[in-house]
């Protein structure tokens, strides 16, 4: 778990290999304790989760928590597009990226920042219910209820 306030990471132990979904999506400032959790930390959570929703695909891969943990500090992350295996616009590319920033001030000043690029984005089909609806059940497998909100 990620204590912001104490800055302290910690790591439950599921078995080897197994990184705590929390330590995969925390940004790098929150993870080194160099600076206190912040919006801006929430959209870098954003970026992570679609970037998954893109490539099917944690941001970093590692065998050990350590090795994911260091990335997250150091490395910068491949376009969604690179490991996608459907097309992303490269303003939508690009807009991940950003939220991935690892200096917060790089990343959207806001949600509603955010949601205007997003909105931007031009998509060669336009997203609708139907196909969000598709998207779920090919991505949680057959059988699966359709979240309704």
């Amino acid at each position: 778990m990620l204590d912001p306030k104490a800055g302290s990471v910690m790591r439950r132990d599921d078995g080897p290999g197994e990184v705590t979904r929390l330590l995969e999506r925390a940004s790098g400032g929150d993870l080194s304790g160099e600076r206190e959790a912040t919006p801006r930390s929430d959209l870098y959570a954003v970026g992570w989760v679609a970037y998954w929703l893109l490539t099917g695909r944690p941001v970093f891969d590692g065998e050990t928590s350590a090795e994911v943990l260091a990335a997250h500090l150091e490395t910068e992350p491949a376009p969604p597009s690179a490991r996608a295996t459907q097309e992303v616009p490269a303003a939508l590319d690009r807009i991940v990226l950003d939220c991935l920033a690892k200096n917060p001030a790089a990343r959207p000043a806001s949600a509603a920042a955010l949601r205007a690029r997003l909105e931007a984005v031009p998509l060669a089909r336009p997203w609708s219910q139907a196909r969000a609806e598709a998207w779920w059940r090919t991505a949680t497998g057959p059988g699966s209820e359709v979240p309704v909100g």
